[in-house]
């Protein structure tokens, strides 16, 4: 072992040695000496000892890599092969032995650390080790693992620890849009006034993404009862996104209509990159704000229909706004089938309610609970948003009585459906049923559903506002949203 071990080492340096003196004979003509012969030998081929093999344990494994003029004889003695004009270097033997020795060495530490990172939970491939031009994907590598971290502390309902988690998921990988883009979403629970600045950053930075980032952003303002800011992203957003025209429009209109502020609609109404049928609706919508009531009430019976599934919503909705019930419920029934099913069932409960529709509204209701499965999960979630807006204790424990009884499906619309229930139940004050629903939820919902303790600070002073509940269920569909939003404005 000692032996291989003094070969090893001299291998290292003698083929430099040697490969240079050889070199600078054969540059020199091959004239004197040769540098690797026994002065004392002939010098002819098989005769001559080596004088560069004289220490080396194996004669063999010099030959293998410094010199392959070394051959063994029949004697079984080393000897040259070569006469001295045919000595020469043999620099690719040199290389080659480098060349391995690196090779051993860099896949030796960087198999180790492969392993390491993949024992820790890194998601690094060997490129990424292996390959220097990959190595800047590393940060990337290191912030999806904080990342996962922090999607399993949310889901814990730890923000605080997983607000940590995704800082140092940011600071390794700033430009990152997911990193970037789950922590605006955490910091919405736990530094609410951070996350406008993140989502103002991805929008700039991000151009591709920006249908995404307006998505997020939009879902957050209006969590977080941002109806001025809203307006404003809504209004940018109906120019730039034209496609999604609709999501755009209903979001500027309550806004509006909220705080009251038209500006924003007239300017957007004159646009003429907004598309035709959003602009169409907005005059409407000015029309009726410019008029008395009693002008503005026979605008919305006598204009003709539209056909447009969003302006026909709008115009059932202004109807209810100004208490005519029996109009919207006339025109849910001649034009109904152009809606969604959802929204059109949405509205006639909501024209029930505005037009105090007790009996009918009822057995709506109880037709939507009776449903079983996933049916029975959207129309639980129908009812208890409905509720949200419109409240009523009977009903309310109709609901309660269905979520019970689905609570086997488990499905994401049933999620949804207790969240609504939830929030209908504490702007009831029915603070006894929450931890019932939040038992209902399912593991992987139930530590987003709420901060309990703000909920049960907010419950002991009273009942909850719509405004506290905004800022403490999690997380909130759009027509959740929507919904406690509108029991705000409605002052119930």
């Amino acid at each position: 072992m000692r032996g291989w071990l003094a070969d090893f080492f001299r291998s290292l340096g003698a083929p430099w040695w040697w490969n240079t003196r050889k070199l600078v004979f054969v540059v020199r003509g091959r004239r004197g000496q040769c540098p690797c012969h026994n002065a004392s030998d002939s010098g002819a081929p098989g005769e001559t000892r080596c004088e560069a093999v004289t220490y080396w344990h194996s004669p063999r494994r010099f030959a293998r890599r410094v010199c392959p003029l070394l051959q063994e004889n029949a004697a079984g003695e080393w000897r040259c092969s070569a006469r001295p004009e045919q000595v020469r270097p043999f620099w690719g033997r040199l290389f080659a032995l480098y060349a391995l020795l690196l090779g051993l060495v860099v896949g030796s530490v960087g198999g180790g650390l492969w392993l390491t990172m993949r024992t820790v939970g890194y998601e690094v491939t060997p490129r990424q080790i292996f390959w220097p031009g990959a190595w800047g994907e590393l940060e990337g590598v290191r912030a999806r693992f904080f990342r996962r971290q922090a999607e399993e502390l949310v889901m814990a309902g730890k923000y605080r620890e997983a607000l940590a988690s995704l800082t140092l998921a940011a600071t390794m990988a700033p430009r990152d849009y997911d990193t970037a883009m789950m922590l605006a979403q955490v910091d919405h629970v736990a530094r609410p006034e951070r996350v406008d600045f993140i989502y103002r950053r991805l929008y700039e930075e991000h151009p591709a993404r920006r249908d995404d980032t307006s998505r997020a952003w939009f879902r957050s303002l209006l969590a977080r009862g941002q109806l001025a800011s809203v307006a404003d992203l809504a209004s940018r957003r109906l120019v730039d996104s034209p496609a999604e025209w609709r999501v755009w429009l209903h979001g500027l209109l309550f806004a509006a209509r909220a705080e009251k502020k038209w500006e924003p609609v007239e300017a957007v109404a004159a646009n003429e990159r907004v598309p035709v049928e959003a602009r169409a609706v907005l005059a409407f919508e000015l029309r009726l704000r410019q008029a008395e009531w009693s002008e503005a009430k026979t605008l919305l019976v006598r204009e003709p229909l539209p056909s447009e599934p969003y302006a026909l919503m709008h115009r059932i909705e202004r109807l209810l706004e100004w208490g005519d019930a029996m109009e919207a419920l006339f025109i849910l029934r001649e034009k109904g089938r152009l809606l969604a099913q959802t929204d059109a069932f949405r509205l006639l409960l909501a024209a029930h309610a505005v037009g105090r529709n007790h009996v009918a509204r009822e057995a709506d209701v109880r037709g939507l609970l009776a449903r079983e499965g996933q049916e029975g999960e959207y129309g639980l979630l129908l009812v208890a948003q409905h509720l949200v807006r419109y409240p009523s204790d009977a009903l309310l424990e109709q609901a309660r009585a269905a979520a019970r009884r689905l609570a086997s499906s488990g499905g994401e619309a049933y999620a949804e459906a207790l969240a609504a229930l939830y929030c209908a139940a504490a702007l009831g004050g029915k603070a006894d049923w929450l931890s019932e629903i939040r038992e209902l939820t399912a593991p992987r919902h139930r530590a987003g559903l709420v901060t309990e303790q703000r909920l049960d600070e907010a419950l002991a002073r009273g009942r909850i506002s719509p405004v506290v509940l905004l800022g403490v269920v999690r997380p909130l569909s759009l027509e959740l949203n929507y919904s406690v939003l509108e029991r705000a404005v409605a002052g119930n």
